[in-house]
């Protein structure tokens, strides 16, 4: 089979396109037919092996060759002893280590139906995105309808999907965006949209119940002061390029994290989590149309080299997807 690898951390230039043999199913585990995968910032810092302790993971450490990318859809091609969740044929989505290749072996675990409804690229868009934008919401953020939440990043990959989820959970949405992505944004759902190359949010009168951060460029006492008198921030990144160190701002937001717990606006750090149930709810949001993934461009699995270097120039308007 076909699948991408690197040997050594670095850029999209360490890694190669190749012949690796077919996977074997162990216990509790599926081999997958990959149809779509979609690329995200952590296959960007993964690929990089930056900050340092990305290196401690156990989908890079000790592995040679490495296997990038983790959001996946496709069909299942073999299944493994005592694995009675799926049969051959059968439609999934997921998260994978490996993901951009044209199979892959996974427990079982890692995956739930797909529903007839959803496009393969759909489904392959939306697990780290999705489930992002919906842990962040709801469990960091303690999001409610009726509340005012702004989306520092709206037109990526996490942020399309936070616009959307926010308004399905009854929220006012304010978008930070540049120009160029407002009509999108507004699109997909924001009730205001905020140029940030023309106005800075955290300068301004309005104040807000929660604001999710997905760029960190601003600090946390700036973004304090834009939040009402019980707000919250919601710190979950920034897109996959250079604009920021991911060591620093992570010290930086466990700091923060740690001082708002003795003042009633709190800063909270998302780190989501694969929860099948969540997926399934995903799906079923984007089924009945009233979410929809926001796929930028396709590229096909001999270019993920490019489609990690255009997501890395950070101005990917929702997901990049590979397929074919």
């Amino acid at each position: 089979m076909k699948a991408i690898t690197y040997e050594r951390f670095g850029g999209p230039e360490v890694l190669r396109y190749e012949d690796l043999p077919m996977p074997e199913p162990a216990n509790g585990e599926v081999v997958v037919r990959v149809l779509a995968a979609a690329v995200n910032p952590l296959d960007w810092h993964m690929l990089r092996g930056k900050p340092r302790m990305i290196r401690l993971s156990p989908d890079v450490r000790g592995k040679k060759p490495m296997r990038p990318g983790r959001d996946l859809s496709g069909i299942i091609e073999r299944v493994g002893e005592d694995s009675g969740a799926f049969r051959v044929g059968d439609r999934v989505f997921g998260a994978a280590q490996g993901a951009f290749a044209e199979y892959v072996c996974a427990p079982e675990t890692a995956f739930a139906p797909m529903p007839d409804a959803l496009s393969f690229e759909d489904a392959a868009a939306t697990p780290i995105g999705g489930l992002t934008a919906l842990q962040a919401l709801r469990d960091s953020g303690r999001l409610r309808p009726g509340q005012h939440i702004l989306v520092n990043g709206a037109a990526g990959g996490v942020g399309t999907f936070a616009v959307q989820i926010a308004r399905e959970m009854g929220a006012q949405v304010t978008a930070v965006c540049s120009a160029s992505s407002a009509p999108l944004v507004r699109q997909i759902g924001a009730d205001e949209i905020i140029d940030y190359q023309r106005d800075d949010f955290t300068r301004a009168a309005k104040k807000y119940d929660l604001i999710v951060d997905l760029i960190g460029n601003h600090s946390y006492r700036r973004l304090k002061q834009a939040l009402t008198a019980d707000g919250r921030v919601v710190a979950v990144g920034g897109g996959a390029g250079g604009a920021y160190s991911l060591g620093r701002w992570m010290v930086r937001t466990m700091g923060a994290v740690a001082a708002s717990r003795l003042t009633r606006r709190k800063v909270m750090l998302c780190m989501s989590r694969l929860d099948l149930e969540d997926l399934a709810a995903l799906a079923e949001m984007i089924a009945s149309g009233r979410v929809k993934p926001v796929i930028d461009r396709r590229f096909p699995l001999a270019q993920v080299a490019d489609a990690m270097r255009y997501l890395a120039a950070g101005h990917a308007h929702g997901k990049v997807i590979i397929a074919g």
